[in-house]
């Protein structure tokens, strides 16, 4: 068992749970839809303040796969709108030229799952609720677009109570139309 393990990534890269250690651009992982499709929590089992452009590039490429996952399969125009909001505010955001390999393909998907979705329900996808969720900062959007996870697992517990609140509102509406919320310690 543990020989197919260490035969199906680079040497070093194995997830090893708690400790694991973030994916660099080279981890050929990233290219698997699947994985980056877990919760971002996998991939960064320590979560802090992004410490790298390479992780920036890992986290964009996390949200853009949840997203797609969740458009293709549902077709919720909460996640349409969403999706569209992610991918216009993403042109502001510098990804390593590194990154760019793996987070182009799946901007590109995602588009084409926006377009289909808009075609499918024949209007476009209005990004106005999402946007006043997130908030008119810089720095509540760049939470959105690249920041930590909103909650650990002991703080969901107590999400019901903040629903009703603005940042309540927001980490309910991420989880259930666009990506894991939530990293465990």
């Amino acid at each position: 068992m543990a020989d197919a393990l260490c035969e199906k990534f680079l040497p070093g890269e194995l997830l090893l749970g708690f400790f694991s250690r973030v994916p660099t651009l080279t981890d050929r992982r990233l290219r698997d839809f699947q994985f980056l499709c877990q919760p971002i929590s996998y991939l960064y089992p320590l979560w802090g303040r992004l410490r790298s452009p390479e992780e920036l590039a890992v986290t964009v490429a996390n949200r853009l796969a949840n997203l797609i996952w969740r458009l293709e399969r549902s077709g919720y125009d909460q996640t349409c709108e969403a999706a569209r909001w992610y991918l216009t505010n993403l042109t502001d955001i510098d990804i390593v030229p590194a990154g760019e390999a793996i987070v182009k393909p799946l901007v590109e998907r995602l588009w084409r799952a926006v377009h289909a979705h808009e075609t499918r329900v024949g209007y476009e996808c209005d990004t106005g609720r999402f946007a006043r969720l997130v908030g008119p900062t810089h720095v509540e959007r760049d939470s959105v677009l690249f920041g930590p996870p909103f909650l650990s697992e002991s703080d969901k517990s107590w999400l019901s109570t903040i629903r009703g609140t603005p940042r309540g509102d927001l980490i309910f509406y991420i989880s259930t139309n666009c990506w894991h919320c939530v990293y465990s310690i």
